[in-house]
């Protein structure tokens, strides 16, 4: 059995040996879905911070061009769409 990454919690408080097994147990004993959790959808953690108005999938061509542009411009791609589309709304 390999060692655990870490025996801190998020705020870095060190656990001790007794928490960490009354964790483990408590997980162990409880009762899990295994369906339901293989069914369930994983979703991004980050979004929960960052919630955008309104998220719309689409394809854009050339990913090089905005890729390289980006790089120049020491942004993301998602910045220069971004970007791209409010010039487009004011022109229009």
């Amino acid at each position: 059995m390999t060692e655990p990454k870490s025996d801190r919690t998020s705020s870095g408080r060190t656990l001790t040996d007794e928490e960490i097994d009354a964790l483990s147990d408590e997980v162990a004993e409880t009762d899990h879905d295994v369906e339901a959790l293989k069914t369930r959808r994983r979703v991004d953690p980050r979004w929960d911070r960052v919630r955008p108005t309104s998220f719309r999938p689409v394809s854009t061509p050339s990913y090089g061009r905005r890729s390289k542009r980006a790089e120049a411009e020491h942004t993301t791609t998602s910045e220069i769409i971004r970007d791209g589309i409010r010039r487009l709304l004011e022109v229009a």
